[in-house]
């Protein structure tokens, strides 16, 4: 059985960088990001200067038995709209089953009970498959498509939007979330 108190999140430091930014080359990360060239330890170290203490943006490390296991963060935090982007990736391949659906699940708890969110929003490449099962397990909505938005490997493809309130969250999917948690 999965425990939720197994799992926690914690503020990313200045000394987590080197795990993240191993993580964040993996191929398989990179392919799902919108950007997907290999970050070098400089552009990595500017890019954390520059949002350490963005009050727009959130990074978080999620652990396991205190174990860091990925990465999960809200950008572009809009205090007077309620509303952010949402994005993570599990960077270590020794995980237990379900892991993703943890993420998920205490990042959604932090986003609308620690930041007090009205709306969370998300990004999937088109072929991101799982990416877009996440969403939908976690009770998204898809709630767009943006056609030809990005560019990779020689080609234009879309990106499927996802959206979540606090009251959805709240009153229909976090129980049942957290009960699919409890039989893994």
């Amino acid at each position: 059985m999965l425990r939720l108190d197994d799992f926690r999140l914690r503020p990313m430091t200045e000394n987590d960088l080197e795990m993240v930014l191993n993580w964040r080359n993996q191929p398989h990360i990179r392919e799902m990001m919108y950007k997907d060239h290999v970050i070098s330890r400089e552009e990595h170290q500017l890019w954390f200067e520059k949002t350490k203490d963005n009050p727009a943006s959130v990074y978080l490390i999620l652990e396991y038995r205190g174990r860091p296991l990925g990465q999960t963060n809200f950008t572009k935090i809009d205090r007077e709209a309620s509303s952010c982007m949402w994005g993570f990736y599990i960077g270590e391949d020794t995980r237990p089953r379900g892991t993703g659906t943890v993420m998920g699940f205490l990042s959604l708890d932090y986003a609308f009970e620690n930041v007090s969110l009205r709306e969370v929003v998300g990004e999937v490449l088109e072929h991101n498959a799982k990416s877009h099962e996440l969403f939908e397990r976690l009770g998204f909505t898809l709630t767009g498509r943006l056609p030809q938005h990005v560019f990779k490997n020689g080609a234009y493809m879309d990106v499927c939007v996802y959206t979540l309130t606090a009251e959805d969250w709240l009153k229909r999917h976090r129980q049942r979330i957290k009960a699919a948690l409890r039989k893994i």
